[in-house]
C-alpha cells in the first residue's frame, strides 16, 4: 500500500512538472510589469485587480502587442479543459509558478477592453490581416474587429484594403464593424466608396445603416445616407433604430422631420440613447418645443449626467421653462 501511494505521488508530482513546463513553453509573456508578466495581467482584467492591469498595460505600451495578438490565437481545446478544471487542485506551489486558466472568450473580451482604455496600442496591421482572414479560427475574427475598431481613425489610410475586403465577410457583425470604421478613416477611405454602395443593400438593417453613415462621411452623399437612414430608424434593432435617428440629425440637420424620432428616443430604456437624444435634440432649439414636456420628465430622472444633458437642451429650446429647473 505504502508503495502504491509512493508512486502515486510520484506519478502526481511529474505531471504538475509536465504541466509547468508544457504551459511555459506554450506562453510568449512578453514585458514585465510589477514582476509579472504581459500574459499574467491579461487574466487580471476582469477580476478585483483590473485598475492595476489596465494601468500595467499602459505602462508597457506597444511592447505588449504581441501577447494581445496571441491572446485572440487562443482556442479552447481538450488541453485548455482540462487545465481549467484541475488548475484549483494543484499544489499551491505549482499554481504559484502558473497563469491562471481562462476561457478563450474572456481572454479576447480582456484584449478589447485593454485597448479600450488605452489609445497608444494597437494590434499591428499585419497581425489584423492575419486573424481577419483566418476563417479557420472564424470565433475570434468579430472580437479582432471590434478590438481594432478603438484605435481607427483619419490617420490609419493603411487598413482600408482590409476593411474593404471585410464588407463582404459571411460575418454580418465584422460587415458592420468594417463600415463603421472606415467612416471613422473619412476622406481617406475614398476606395471603400463602391464597396459601402453595394453595402446599402446588405440584408442586415446594421450593416445598412453603418454603410450609409460611412458614405456620408467620406463623400457626402446626404441624399443617399438620409434615405437609407430612414429607411431603418424603424428597425427592430435597437442599436439601429437609434443609432440611425441620431446619425440623420447629423446628416440633414435642419430637417424638422427628424424632430419626433429623436423624441421618442428621450425615452428609450436604453441609457445611451436617452443620453445622445437628450444632447442631439437641443441642437434644433425652439423648433424642438414638442420635445420639452420629454426633457421635464428627463428632469426627474436619477442620473445626474442626464439630467444635466436635459438641462443644457431645455436652455435651447425653452429658456424659460428651463430657468425653473436651473434655480433647483
Amino acid at each position: 500500500m505504502k508503495g502504491r501511494i509512493a508512486i502515486i505521488a510520484i506519478v502526481s508530482f511529474a505531471l504538475v512538472v509536465g504541466v509547468v513546463v508544457i504551459v511555459k513553453s506554450r506562453s510568449n509573456p512578453g514585458p514585465v510589469y510589477q514582476g509579472q508578466t504581459a500574459q499574467y495581467w491579461l487574466t487580471q482584467v476582469f477580476t478585483t485587480n483590473q485598475q492595476t492591469a489596465l494601468q500595467a498595460f499602459r505602462e508597457m505600451g506597444t511592447n505588449a502587442s504581441p501577447v494581445l495578438v496571441n491572446a485572440f490565437e487562443k482556442s479552447d481545446g481538450l488541453w485548455d479543459h482540462w487545465y481549467q478544471g484541475n488548475y484549483p487542485k494543484l499544489p499551491a506551489r505549482a499554481r504559484k509558478h502558473l497563469a491562471p486558466p481562462i476561457r478563450d472568450r474572456d481572454l479576447w473580451n480582456s484584449v478589447d477592453l485593454v485597448l479600450l482604455n488605452n489609445q497608444n496600442i494597437r494590434l499591428p496591421l499585419r497581425d489584423v490581416e492575419r486573424l481577419l482572414r483566418d476563417k479557420t479560427h472564424d470565433d475570434a475574427r468579430g472580437y479582432v474587429s471590434r478590438a481594432v475598431a478603438h484605435s481607427i481613425g483619419p490617420k490609419n489610410k493603411d487598413y482600408v484594403p482590409i476593411l474593404i475586403e471585410c464588407l463582404d465577410d459571411p460575418d454580418r457583425g465584422i460587415r458592420g464593424m468594417s463600415a463603421s470604421m472606415l467612416g471613422r478613416i473619412g476622406q481617406e477611405a475614398k476606395a471603400a466608396v463602391p464597396g459601402l454602395t453595394n453595402a446599402l443593400k446588405d440584408p442586415s438593417d446594421n450593416v445598412r445603416m453603418e454603410a450609409a453613415r460611412a458614405l456620408w462621411r467620406i463623400d457626402r452623399q446626404t441624399n443617399t445616407a438620409a434615405k437609407v437612414l430612414r429607411e431603418v430608424a424603424n428597425s427592430q434593432g435597437l442599436h439601429t433604430r437609434g443609432w440611425a435617428r441620431i446619425s440623420l440629425s447629423e446628416v440633414v440637420p435642419n430637417d424638422p422631420s427628424v424632430i419626433p424620432l429623436i423624441g421618442e428616443l428621450l425615452q428609450d430604456k436604453n441609457r445611451g440613447l436617452r443620453m445622445s437624444a437628450a444632447f442631439v435634440i437641443g441642437k434644433y432649439g425652439p423648433a424642438a418645443r414638442e420635445a420639452v414636456p420629454l426633457l421635464i420628465n428627463l428632469m426627474s430622472d436619477s442620473d445626474q449626467e442626464l439630467r444635466q444633458r436635459a438641462l443644457e437642451s431645455l436652455k435651447k429650446i425653452d429658456p424659460e421653462v428651463a430657468a425653473k429647473y436651473e434655480k433647483r
